[in-house]
């Protein structure tokens, strides 16, 4: 399985990485979610948590946000927890 990232300025090169890809090739296309066939995800690791946040490639600013909004919480919630 490949992952390929579809994330140039010029959407119909975008497109055409989408169109051409094979069977065996997941495309996350930046230009248009609809024609992506997987999103990134914002993660927190610790020693006893994982957390994800997404926003199903609406807005990938607004999760990494999030991410640290729950992170400053997870910190101040477990202290002791190690990232």
């Amino acid at each position: 399985m490949d992952l390929i990232f579809a994330c140039t300025d010029d959407f119909e090169v975008n497109q055409r990485v989408k169109r051409e890809a094979k069977p065996f090739q997941l495309v996350n296309n930046t230009s248009n979610k609809h024609h992506s066939d997987f999103y990134n995800v914002a993660q927190i690791n610790t020693d006893n948590f994982m957390i994800t946040v997404s926003t199903n490639g609406v807005s990938p600013s607004a999760a990494k946000q999030l991410k640290a909004k729950m992170l400053t919480w997870l910190k101040t919630q477990y202290p002791d927890e190690r990232r």
